[in-house]
């Protein structure tokens, strides 16, 4: 009896070591590129000054809240969970003003005297390799995975400049350079991959001209022109960021721009055009969404309370108090690290987009978005129910939460070249149901290989969400053996044994997890949905395989269905006005206000002047610029304008009449003159009739 009791002492012992591992690597795989950036804070409405010109050594590193500066101490206060796997990348107004190449990266003294030692007027600044080089000091002691600088318009001069201004900025130990409007063709990304040797990753972002996708009003799809230009600039990117948004209306928003731009990669074997360039895709602050197919974090959210009149960080989802998700993960990509346009074997990273399209669906107003033309409006979003990448095929969905009727949430998921699997449940938004939801479902998802993941040693699968229960069907039986099952929060540093609480189904061929074991083992610090680890492990065989362990019991198990047609089905815009013939254009004719076709539709006016050979330009809410010149000849106009941050645009355009309505009227069709601008040119303006 003694003997026996000793026995059973040493296993409860073994199992409760077990069950106290951290199956989580201690320590961040390969370079970091998830990134939590300072825009969203800077334009804080708390926050002076404001107007994103909110930057410096107090708001970055204050130990305590000041009377001027409340919410100050970015740097020493935000993220110390989640900060040693992401990298500290200052927003605009961090720089001198640029007036050449040779001071683009010129720290502005005056509000980082700490770090150029320019501490009174008639001292003299540090060189800007000196201070950048003291403020990576300061950021990474701080505990952050490294700094990373915006910039909108990185000058270029001769390749030789180019590579000794780079090698300089990787000697201060920049990680990161947030191109923000410019260089897209990759130039910025070439010159610091020769001089760096990717030391320095260059981020690079594409408007479609709105914070918003496609037909507002309809299913608020990505237009395929636009997709095309995402895809063909994956090849020449480190990180493609999915760009602006309005908070509400994220998740549809950066989905359709993300698993659409993915499939088009896959469909056209796109890879790589400058050697060893990363190609990853951020869906802006979507953690999930990242984690689910293998992209990175280009995180904003922030921890300060939500104000109304932020019209960055708003709504009922309270992103202020989902901190954690970012933690959760970027724990996961330890695991799984975030994966680029060359990043699985050929023929294993295909991605399949369900062509079942979710519509989300909010009325918005002047506290939700900086965008007027969308105030008062009831916004529409679509993507993909589902979207996969390398798995056969995409996951079965159904509907299982009796608060929310019939109402499913988007379901994304991948399996990762080494062999982890990822399933995330993104949230809805929905007028009928006050805005933002998390609606439970039955999901089932299946695998492609089984493999042993090494940094866990054994069959691992991250899920991430609210779910009514998650069934993965393995290939071949990988589960045969039967195994113990740990379950463990991202965020935590200890694993649960739920070997009782979950199922091993179909003679080991699938694993049934209940949605309550992984409420069960979320630990609740804030508002985040879970994200949680499974892994099975060889290393007791405390259950042989059955259909039944305890109370729980396996469900019947969906067939895999027909994979839907590989590529994008984004729709094509719709056509623009036709031009007509009619008598020579005069000049004068363009006097008056006219309407970019765009999504959102915003206004220029065009003076004429200087007898009819010049015009004057004046955008209202037209994007990133709002002034510019042009000069009209042969009924071609010549534009170049420009707005804040250094943004500047140069664009040719062809000016011809048309028919509107039954009404006469002139159209410009833009082609980009390729100089400092976009390949993608302005959408054409209309002139508005009288």
């Amino acid at each position: 009896n003694n003997n026996n009791n000793n026995m059973a002492i040493v296993i409860l012992f073994a199992q409760l070591m077990l069950a106290g591992k951290n199956l989580v690597p201690d320590k961040p795989t390969g370079p970091i590129i998830s990134y939590w950036t300072t825009w969203y804070v800077q334009n804080y409405p708390a926050m002076q000054p404001g107007g994103g010109s909110c930057m410096g050594d107090k708001q970055l590193f204050a130990a305590s809240p000041s009377k001027n500066c409340s919410g100050c101490g970015w740097a020493q206060h935000f993220y110390k969970e989640a900060r040693r796997d992401l990298l500290l990348v200052l927003d605009d107004t961090w720089f001198e003003k640029p007036s050449n190449f040779e001071n683009q990266w010129e720290i502005d003294h005056q509000k980082f005297p700490a770090e150029s030692k320019k501490t009174t007027s008639h001292s003299e600044a540090l060189t800007w390799k000196q201070s950048l080089r003291n403020l990576v000091e300061r950021v990474e002691e701080m505990g952050w995975g490294g700094l990373g600088l915006w910039h909108h318009a990185v000058q270029l001069e001769s390749k030789s400049n180019n590579l000794a201004q780079f090698t300089t900025l990787g000697e201060t130990g920049v990680q990161h350079i947030k191109v923000d409007g410019t260089d897209f063709e990759g130039a910025v990304t070439q010159v610091a991959r020769e001089a760096t040797k990717g030391s320095v990753r260059v981020e690079h972002k594409r408007s479609p001209g709105a914070p918003v996708n496609g037909d507002v009003h309809g299913e608020g799809r990505c237009y395929l022109p636009y997709i095309e230009q995402l895809g063909n600039m994956l090849t020449v990117t480190d990180i493609l960021r999915t760009n602006d948004i309005v908070c509400q209306m994220s998740v549809p928003t950066c989905l359709d721009r993300f698993a659409q731009t993915l499939a088009y990669a896959d469909v056209n074997n796109l890879t790589a055009n400058i050697t060893n360039v990363l190609g990853v895709i951020a869906p802006q602050d979507e953690a999930y969404m990242a984690t689910g197919l293998s992209g990175a974090i280009a995180g904003m959210r922030h921890p300060l309370p939500q104000i109304i009149g932020d019209t960055r960080m708003n709504g009922n989802r309270n992103l202020s108090q989902r901190i954690t998700e970012i933690t959760r993960a970027v724990k996961w990509f330890r695991i799984a690290p975030s994966t680029g346009i060359d990043g699985y074997p050929k023929g294993e990273g295909i991605v399949y987009v369900d062509h079942k399209i979710l519509i989300d669906n909010k009325t918005l107003t002047k506290e939700d978005t900086w965008s007027s033309n969308l105030w008062n409006t009831q916004v529409h979003q679509g993507a993909p129910a589902t979207t996969t990448r390398g798995l056969p095929t995409t996951p079965v969905v159904v509907a299982a939460d009796a608060r929310y009727p019939n109402v499913a949430p988007f379901v994304v998921a991948s399996q990762h070249p080494n062999g982890a699997l990822a399933v995330a449940a993104l949230g809805r938004t929905l007028d009928t149901y006050g805005g933002w939801i998390m609606p439970r479902a039955n999901v089932t998802v299946f695998a492609n290989k089984p493999v042993k993941v090494p940094a866990t040693n054994g069959t691992t699968i991250g899920i991430f969400g609210e779910f009514e229960s998650v069934t993965i069907v393995f290939q071949n039986g990988q589960l045969q053996q039967g195994g113990t099952i740990y379950m463990q929060d991202l965020a935590s540093e200890m694993a649960t044994d739920v070997t009782e609480q979950v199922g091993i189904c179909n003679n080991g061929g699938a694993l049934f997890i209940p949605g309550l074991v992984i409420d069960s083992v979320n630990n609740k610090t804030d508002l985040s949905d879970p994200g949680v680890v499974v892994v099975v492990t060889m290393e007791t065989q405390r259950h042989a395989n059955t259909n039944t362990i305890n109370s729980v019991v396996c469900p019947a198990i969906p067939s895999a269905p027909n994979p839907p047609p590989r590529g994008p089905n984004s729709p094509n815009p719709p056509p623009g006005p036709s031009p007509s013939p009619g008598p020579p254009i005069q000049p004068q004719e363009l006097n008056g206000t006219w309407t970019q076709m765009s999504n959102l539709k915003p206004k220029i006016d065009i003076i004429v002047t200087n007898g009819g050979g010049d015009v004057t330009i004046i955008g209202h809410h037209a994007g990133k610029w709002d002034n510019g010149t042009g000069v009209i000849l042969n009924n071609e106009i010549d534009a170049r304008c420009s707005g804040p941050d250094h943004f500047m645009a140069h664009e040719i355009g062809t000016v011809s009449r048309t028919t509107q309505d039954n009404k006469p009227g002139l159209v410009i069709q833009w082609q980009n003159a390729g100089e400092n601008g976009s390949p993608l040119a302005w959408a054409d303006w209309v002139k508005d009739q009288k």
